[in-house]
């Protein structure tokens, strides 16, 4: 696990004893799932707080495609007046995942937009929080983010 190991690196280079007398690998991946805040201290050792995910807000993984109309490159103006566009085809009746194929700046444009499965915080926060909002089969509004405009479909 990437953050465990970057936490650990980090701890480490810091002087601090990770993941902690009485904290073992199994018993920090089980918090770091579990999300939430994972705080200890015992005494003589410095304090290990480590931010994890609000297990409030943490749902299943979902699988979602999407096409991306980036702005680097292109105004804004433009490649929101081409997302949506391809938003009134899609409502129209044409298949997502051939208008992405046409139309996507992201490379899982190929494969009709499919970013397989992923899980809460995977994504920038613009996009996740659109992407697991959704119903199942639903396509959302225009989602703006740093790489451009998007359109998600929650496919699973």
């Amino acid at each position: 696990m990437k953050a465990v190991e970057e936490t650990r690196q980090n701890d480490s280079q810091n002087g601090g004893n990770f993941p902690g007398p009485g904290i073992n690998d199994a018993s920090f991946q089980l918090a770091y799932w579990r999300g939430g805040w994972f705080n200890r201290q015992n005494e003589g050792h410095r304090a290990t707080s480590i931010y994890l995910r609000d297990t409030d807000t943490m749902t299943d993984e979902i699988q979602a495609s999407h096409i991306l109309v980036a702005t680097d490159g292109k105004s804004k103006e433009d490649a929101l007046v081409a997302i949506n566009d391809i938003k009134e085809k899609i409502t129209g009746g044409e298949s997502f995942a051939d208008l992405a194929k046409e139309h996507s700046d992201c490379p899982s444009g190929r494969s009709g937009g499919d970013l397989g499965p992923f899980s809460p915080g995977m994504m920038v926060p613009e996009f996740d929080k659109a992407a697991f909002e959704l119903d199942e089969d639903a396509i959302s509004d225009v989602v703006e983010t740093q790489f451009g405009y998007h359109l998600i479909h929650r496919t699973a």
